[in-house]
C-alpha cells in the first residue's frame, strides 16, 4: 500500500500504480487476435549494458520483451522473455494469440516454425530488403510503432529503474486503454476500487 509518512510521496504514489497495473494486466490480460485478425510479432531490447566513460560495461544485463499487436483491435501483449530462441517465443506466441489468426513477424530465425508448433498461419517480411513485404504487403509496422510510443514514454520518465521495467510495461499497458487525460484520474481510483474494494 501507498505510505505517506516516508516523505517520498510522488515516487511512492508512482510506484503504487505500477502495482496495480500488474495486478490488473493479470486479472484482465486476454489473447488477441481470432479468425480473420493479423497479429504482428517483435521482440525490443528495453535494458542494455551501458559503457562509461573508460569503455568498462556496466553489469546491467539485457532485457528482451516479446510484444505482440492485433492491427484490427489493437490489443496487445507484453512479456518479458530471458531468450530471443524458439523454445522460448513458440510457447508465449500459442498462449497469447488466438487460433485462427494470422502472425506478421520479421525473419528472426526463431519464428521458423511457427506455423509447425503452434498451427497459426505466419508470413514475414525481409527487413534487410524492406519493410513491407512486395505483393502480400506483411509488415511490422503497428509493433514497431507499439514499441516507440513505450520507450517514449521511459525517456519522458528521464530515465527508469531496471528492476521495475515489467512494472513499467504494465503501466503502458493499462494507460492504453484506461489513461486518456481526460479520464486518467477516474479510471485510477475505479483501478484501486477494484484492487481494494470495500468490504460490505
Amino acid at each position: 500500500m501507498l505510505n505517506l509518512d516516508t516523505g517520498h510521496t510522488l515516487p511512492d504514489w508512482f510506484n503504487f500504480h505500477r502495482d496495480l497495473c500488474i495486478d490488473w494486466i493479470r486479472g484482465h490480460q486476454q489473447p488477441i487476435g481470432g479468425p480473420g485478425h493479423v497479429v504482428q510479432i517483435d521482440e525490443s531490447l528495453v535494458a542494455r549494458p551501458k559503457r562509461t566513460r573508460g569503455h568498462r560495461v556496466r553489469g546491467v544485463p539485457q532485457r528482451w520483451i516479446l510484444g505482440g499487436i492485433d492491427t484490427t483491435t489493437n490489443d496487445a501483449f507484453l512479456v518479458e522473455v530471458p531468450r530471443r530462441d524458439a523454445a522460448t517465443l513458440l510457447p508465449i506466441i500459442q498462449r497469447w494469440v488466438l487460433p485462427g489468426s494470422t502472425v506478421w513477424t520479421d525473419e528472426w530465425a526463431a519464428y521458423r516454425q511457427l506455423t509447425a508448433q503452434t498451427g497459426l498461419a505466419h508470413a514475414t517480411v525481409n527487413h534487410s530488403v524492406t519493410f513491407v513485404a512486395p505483393g502480400t504487403g506483411v509488415n511490422t509496422n503497428a509493433i514497431e510503432n507499439f514499441w516507440k510510443c513505450a520507450k517514449d514514454k521511459f525517456k519522458r520518465m528521464h530515465g527508469t529503474s531496471k528492476p521495475h521495467i515489467t512494472s513499467y510495461l504494465a503501466e503502458f499497458l493499462w494507460r492504453r486503454k484506461h489513461g486518456s487525460r481526460d479520464e486518467c484520474f477516474h479510471n485510477t481510483v475505479a483501478l484501486i476500487r477494484w484492487r481494494y474494494p470495500v468490504p460490505r
